[in-house]
């Protein structure tokens, strides 16, 4: 479903991305449209880049969809920063429509959010080049958000997190991802154990390897997880850890995500697995995932 709901972004600022860059967006879901008057957004984009002397270009409307008939239009507000382009969107109807798709996952706290959402906006990073797109990104939408945002997500990484003070502050900062978590798309996309798929990304994740151990012994990025099946009796899981330490072939940590098949492991629980047991692996380096193979392959298996 993410990639879906990724393509409506995607079309609302249509033919401003090459075809080959995928989509750097956070999606901040409300219970009720932000009072955001054009002036408004304007004033919180200068407070969150008053370093950076940001441009408002002009804006646009586009029409609510045709499940939402009665509320406003969605609001685009195009900012240009340094040499790249920010697109902000508010939009006063929900992000899908409710008669036919309902969002689900292994995060009930997050399926129950998004139940709870009337409306959202979204920062996007739609053209030109910038070296951390997601640190721009979180420090414009901490100055957006008000009291009744409910969930944040990003659609092109599958990651989601509930609202905190902690987050905004560090979002202010730039630096924000690591409080988001990594949610289990093989809950929400049916694809067989052994899907061919599958399987190619975890001889990738194996054989890049050293990639990933390079880039956590340099420092050189954040949010290092890899990804293990769990198994309980009869029962199996595919969650991500939260790397801590790499000793040879033992990878330590703390499980990412809450489980929703298995009940002998808990979120955040200190665990530690072989490396030969990897499914795959992901970090994020100036504001790209890199690795993440199996989310390319059930993103891909979501296009019609």
């Amino acid at each position: 479903m993410l990639a879906r709901l990724l393509g409506l972004i995607a079309r609302l600022f249509g033919g401003k991305r090459r075809a080959d860059q995928s989509l750097v967006s956070l999606v901040i879901l409300a219970e009720s449209p932000p009072d955001l008057s054009d002036d408004a957004i304007v004033a919180a984009v200068k407070r969150a880049l008053p370093v950076s002397a940001p441009e408002i270009l002009p804006g646009g409307h586009m029409p609510a969809p045709a499940y939402a008939p009665g509320a406003g239009p969605c609001r685009t507000l195009p900012v240009a920063v340094n040499r790249a382009v920010f697109g902000i969107l508010v939009a006063p109807f929900p992000y899908t429509d409710p008669a036919e798709q309902a969002y689900e996952g292994d995060r009930p706290d997050f399926v129950e959010a998004f139940a709870r959402h009337r409306a959202w906006l979204a920062v996007d990073f739609v053209a030109g080049a910038s070296d951390d797109a997601y640190s721009v990104i979180g420090q414009i939408a901490a100055e957006l958000m008000d009291d009744h945002a409910c969930l944040l997500f990003v659609p092109a990484l599958g990651m989601a997190s509930l609202p905190s003070p902690a987050l905004v502050e560090d979002m202010r900062r730039g630096v924000w991802l690591q409080h988001f978590h990594i949610t289990s798309l093989d809950h929400t996309v049916p694809m067989q154990r052994n899907d061919p798929a599958l399987e190619e990304a975890r001889r990738k994740a194996l054989s890049r390897w050293s990639e990933f151990t390079d880039a956590f012994n340099r420092h050189d990025g954040q949010n290092f997880s890899v990804k293990f099946p769990f198994t309980d009796a009869d029962k199996i899981e595919h969650m991500w850890i939260e790397v801590s330490s790499i000793d040879g072939d033992m990878i330590r940590g703390r499980l990412g995500n809450q489980p929703t098949v298995v009940t002998n492991i808990a979120e955040g629980q200190d665990v530690e697995r072989r490396r030969d047991e990897l499914e795959d692996w992901l970090y994020m380096r100036e504001g790209s995932m890199v690795g993440g193979f199996s989310l390319h392959a059930l993103l891909s298996e979501e296009q019609p």
